[in-house]
């Protein structure tokens, strides 16, 4: 989601005291001594692949929800879901601000048009930031405009079957 981080486990030889709260205090998520036993690796990724997990099962009931309530019509599905994948790569390719803007407006107008107001949202950042000519920030977005364009894209398809 936005605002979205990579998790950091520190991972050191040493099992001084103090350490754990040293690594937390520089900005580590999490702390795990070697040598690593497989139990505590698990336990420590499970613990945060579950945070991810969740946020993702929270952007899908974003997706479901209102297409569960919207009367669909199965071309305009079909036509998200042929023509959608083209929309996004025009994004991700745009070579300036005026092209990323154009771009992410053609793909917000087709989330608006599903019920899908996470991706529009992040459309409209993007469009935004591309009309004010700031391309760089604008890419800075599209890691999570793909993450919530496929969680839709998959939505959509389970849908449609």
């Amino acid at each position: 989601g936005a605002g979205r981080r990579t998790t950091i486990v520190a991972l050191t030889a040493q099992a001084m005291g103090g350490d754990r709260e040293n690594a937390i205090s520089a900005g580590m998520d999490d702390y795990l001594v070697k040598p690593v036993s497989i139990d505590a690796l698990r336990t420590t990724l499970e613990k945060w692949l579950q945070d991810e997990l969740e946020e993702e099962e929270e952007e899908r009931a974003e997706v479901t929800a209102p297409l569960a309530e919207l009367k669909r019509s199965p071309k305009v599905v079909g036509l998200f879901l042929r023509l959608g994948p083209k929309q996004l790569q025009d994004i991700l390719t745009a070579k300036d601000a005026d092209s990323i803007r154009e771009s992410a407006h053609t793909l917000k107008g087709s989330a608006l048009s599903l019920g899908i107001p996470g991706l529009a949202t992040l459309c409209n950042e993007v469009e935004s930031l591309g009309k004010e000519g700031k391309f760089e920030e604008a890419r800075d977005k599209l890691s999570d405009l793909g993450r919530s364009f496929e969680v839709a894209r998959r939505a959509l398809s389970e849908l449609a079957e």
